[in-house]
C-alpha cells in the first residue's frame, strides 16, 4: 500500500466503493423480484 501514490489509492478506494454499491443493489433487486427491471435499470444508470 506504501508504495502507491495518493491518486492511485483514491483510485482503489473509489473501486472498492463501487463494487460494494454494486453488491448493495443487486440485494435489493433480489429481495424486490417484482420490481426487477425497473430498479436494474435505474440503479445501472446511477453507478455507470
Amino acid at each position: 500500500m506504501q508504495d502507491l501514490s495518493s491518486r492511485q489509492r483514491e483510485q482503489l478506494l473509489e473501486l472498492a466503493v463501487d463494487f460494494q454499491q454494486t453488491i448493495a443493489v443487486r440485494a435489493i433487486v433480489q429481495s424486490n423480484p417484482n420490481h426487477k427491471r425497473l430498479k436494474t435499470h435505474k440503479f445501472l444508470k446511477i453507478f455507470r
